[in-house]
């Protein structure tokens, strides 16, 4: 069960959330072949919300995503945490991700932390 919820009341909760991160409601019944890469990020995001996180971990979110369908999955987050006032910890190689998504930002190499903001080439890298 979803938090508790009856299953009519999880049911119309995961429909509204599908919705919302803009898919069909039908995506549901659909199996994972059945998506696009994109079409499985909102779904996956979608999945990740119906427990109403404070903090989403966002890991390579928009890997293997063509630049239109990125810049999509990246505007729902944007909204979403907006919305729902989440915090995003974003784990990406893309520094235009980043951009995108982060207000504060720490750059890990050689699994220490080096730089804190943007390092200059990861600026440039930047939309």
């Amino acid at each position: 069960r979803l938090r508790g919820m009856s299953t009519a009341a999880a049911t119309a909760a995961a429909l509204e959330t599908l919705t919302e991160v803009d898919l069909p409601q039908d995506t549901a019944r659909r199996r994972p072949g059945g998506l696009s890469g994109g079409e499985l990020q909102r779904a996956a995001l979608a999945r990740a919300l119906l427990a109403e996180p404070d903090v989403l971990i966002c890991d390579e979110i928009t890997s293997g995503l063509d630049a239109l369908t990125q810049d999509v999955v990246l505007g729902h987050l944007r909204s979403l945490a907006r919305e729902r006032r989440l915090t995003l910890v974003v784990i990406s190689h893309d520094p235009g991700v980043v951009a995108t998504l982060a207000d504060h930002v720490a750059v890990v190499a050689g699994g220490r932390l080096t730089a804190h903001p943007l390092t200059p080439s990861a600026q440039e890298a930047a939309p």
